[in-house]
């Protein structure tokens, strides 16, 4: 299987037809894992994305490690972290800037996530946060105890904490493992300042 190495962004201050247009050019190189259903956290203070999450498409999973890309540099590079996290693919992602957190709610496990898994696909209902300042991760417990993923999550700066609005998506009955699709709207405030 081939993967592709390359960075695709979009300049959104260059219009073309109203359209932004989709440039590419920003490589990684073979010590950087390809994984793909993992997010981009942007760090705009210090121009800089975290790369959480994900499956590994082309090799065996490894062990976690966090990779940040330096927009000015042009450099992929491991950044060390507290805490203890583990590879989770297709959750949902959003970022507080002004706080400099980033958030993933859910997400699954499974043989492409974890060397050795030898169970079934398991979603689950974490809400993980990347303090990038501190570069520590915390598990703070998600909405209930229902496994979920592939939906879609934004941070509204409203009030003094903050609120993460996610919707749609998939979630896994915590006892029969039995999938369904949400199509309600949820909200969960969040502490970001502490």
């Amino acid at each position: 299987m081939r993967t592709d190495t390359d960075l695709f962004y979009s300049d959104l201050l260059t219009l073309y037809g109203g359209i932004p247009q989709m440039r590419d050019g920003l490589t990684k190189n073979n010590s950087v894992p390809s994984l793909a259903g993992g997010t981009l956290w942007a760090d705009t203070v210090n121009n800089v994305f975290y790369a959480f999450g994900g499956y590994f498409v082309s090799s065996q999973p490894s062990t976690f490690v966090t990779w940040s890309y330096n927009t000015e540099h042009g450099t992929w590079n491991v950044v060390p972290t507290q805490g203890d996290p583990s590879y989770v693919a297709h959750g949902m992602a959003a970022v507080a800037p002004d706080a400099g957190v980033g958030y993933y709610l859910g997400g699954y496990h499974d043989h492409q996530t974890q060397d050795g898994w030898n169970e079934r696909r398991l979603y689950t209902s974490n809400l993980i946060q990347l303090d990038m300042v501190t570069r520590r991760y915390s598990n703070i417990s998600g909405p209930n105890d229902r496994g979920r993923g592939e939906g879609l999550m934004v941070f509204i700066p409203a009030s003094t904490s903050g609120l993460l609005i996610f919707f749609g998506g998939l979630t896994q009955d915590p006892y029969t493992g039995e999938l369904s699709g949400v199509g309600s709207l949820s909200n969960r405030p969040v502490k970001v300042h502490a």
